[in-house]
């Protein structure tokens, strides 16, 4: 086992940087961190890109793969790099409903607001796929569900129009919390006493 790995470790140290880069992006799609690691070791480019803006940190995110997640950021990945449809790593990790990766990455700084070129967020993107553990989860991390897209539609109306019976049960839910958040935010800016207001009842 060793000695393939050092003959495959030798093999990618011969390649130049852009084939550094492809094997990357390959390596990653197929799930190998392993392999992936090396790469960067080797110099491969973290933040490499196709022509479509899709890096590696799109595809480990949309596989669903936190430890390669991880790998990524902890050599440089930005987490906030952007496809030419808008679309983040966070945001594919919202779309596939990969709970334990948009954590990953919503902790290493990315912008819960993030917005596509239609003005989708990350919460209309769970309101799209019904997922209201998800849209919690955006909120507490800044996620405003009120925030509109360029159809003038929030993530709120998204799911009652898509969900009716969810939006009954988890949306009060939702604006709650987003509410006492915003309250507490503006308690914390000024120095005052924001009331909290519990809509769980």
């Amino acid at each position: 086992m060793k000695i393939a790995k050092r003959k495959i470790k030798k093999i990618m140290a011969e390649m130049t940087g852009p084939e550094k880069n492809q094997r990357l992006a390959r390596e990653v799609s197929r799930r190998r961190g392993d392999h992936a690691r090396m790469l960067l070791d080797l110099g491969a480019d973290v933040n490499y890109r196709d022509s479509s803006g899709w890096s590696v940190l799109h595809t480990a995110a949309c596989n669903g793969d936190a430890g390669i997640v991880q790998t990524l950021l902890k050599f440089g990945a930005d987490p906030e790099n952007k496809n030419e449809n808008g679309w983040s790593p966070v945001y594919m990790a919202v779309r596939e409903g990969f709970s334990d990766v948009v954590s990953i990455l919503l902790n290493a700084g990315t912008n819960a607001n993030m917005q596509d070129v239609d003005g989708w967020t990350l919460l209309h993107a769970a309101a799209y796929n019904g997922d209201t553990d998800m849209m919690i989860k955006l909120v507490r991390a800044g996620g405003d569900p009120t925030l509109k897209n360029k159809s003038g539609i929030s993530a709120i109306e998204t799911l009652e129009n898509l969900y009716p019976e969810k939006y009954t049960d988890r949306s009060q839910e939702i604006i709650g919390l987003y509410l006492n958040i915003s309250s507490l935010k503006r308690e914390d800016a000024t120095g005052g006493d924001a009331q909290v207001v519990d809509f769980n009842i």
